[in-house]
């Protein structure tokens, strides 16, 4: 890897978010490892291509940034020794090459001298931490790894603030780990390549139901030959098997619907798979365009709307 890189100081919101466009970032990087708790590689994949917006604020991320300085206090508490050292981090790192940026929250030492480190702040419902037992996501993990390749910082902490009565803080080291760091640079690299190439890397249902939609809010009047499709068939008969809507079956519906993407209709061995687009009439809301699902099998009369 690369020791080149780009330090930028931050200037204003519009500017990092402009900066942030042309990376995958630091809290992107677990999307790519499927281990996102919101984020999916087609979301991060339709955001860097330009076609979907950033990510909108949530009532978690705004919990953050109110709550990052209490976080770095605690930890200045805790670590008195720390406390001279550490600061707020107000720059956008990147390696150029790789594409790869990050925005730390704190830095323990002067960036650029030997043994300076990172400081990651996090918070937490009581609930999710208990759920946690005791380790921290790897998400959390993978990003202060990220953090440390695009700043060359020697290690890493990411400090947790639990929001219950007492704000019990809990503290998770993070040392360079070279292979790790190789797993992250191949995997970016990967992405990219998929992004430069036009390749849209397969939908994880049902978070990518409303991207999908967005994608192809209309057909565009194809046909798919899915008879090599060695999923679909066992998902059709178990479909045709369920008498009543369940849970189930919105997501035998879902992906089904991905696996046609814009097409109008499909065909799998003996079934016929209709997804047109049509107009909604108006009546307590505002009449749009609409696909529906609708699959027959030969020698049946009857089909299945979705």
């Amino acid at each position: 890897m690369t020791d080149e890189r780009e330090r930028i100081e931050i200037t204003n919101k519009g500017a990092w978010l402009d900066l942030r466009r042309r990376d995958v970032t630091a809290s992107q990087v677990a999307a790519l490892f499927s281990e996102h708790k919101w984020l999916t590689m087609l979301m991060l994949w339709q955001q860097k291509r330009g076609e979907d917006g950033q990510q909108g604020d949530s009532p978690a991320m705004r919990r953050g940034r109110i709550l990052e300085p209490a976080v770095a206090e605690a930890v200045k508490e805790e670590n008195p020794e720390w406390a001279p050292i550490i600061r707020k981090a107000n720059e956008y790192w990147r390696l150029p090459a790789m594409r790869l940026g990050a925005t730390p929250d704190y830095y323990i030492g002067e960036p650029g001298t030997p043994g300076f480190g990172l400081l990651e702040a996090k918070t937490v419902s009581p609930d999710q931490f208990e759920i946690w037992n005791g380790s921290l996501p790897l998400a959390y993990t993978l990003q202060c790894l990220a953090q440390q390749m695009c700043t060359g910082a020697a290690w890493g902490t990411v400090a947790v603030l639990v929001t219950n009565r007492g704000f019990d803080l809990h503290m998770y080291a993070v040392p360079r780990h070279a292979a790790a760091e190789a797993k992250i640079a191949a995997a970016v690299a990967e992405f990219w390549r998929a992004v430069d190439a036009g390749e849209q890397p397969p939908p994880v249902m049902p978070q990518d139901r409303e991207t999908l939609i967005r994608m192809f809010p209309k057909d565009d009047g194809s046909s798919l030959d899915l008879n090599f499709d060695n999923e679909l068939p066992v998902l059709l008969a178990e479909r045709a098997s369920l008498k009543v809507a369940t849970k189930r079956l919105v997501e035998i519906d879902e992906t089904i619907k991905a696996k046609l993407g814009s097409a109008a209709t499909a065909f799998c061995s003996d079934w016929r798979i209709s997804y047109r687009a049509h107009e909604r009439a108006e009546y307590t809301v505002p009449a749009k365009t609409v696909r529906s699902l609708r699959i027959t099998r030969k020698g049946m009369n009857g089909d299945a709307d979705g």
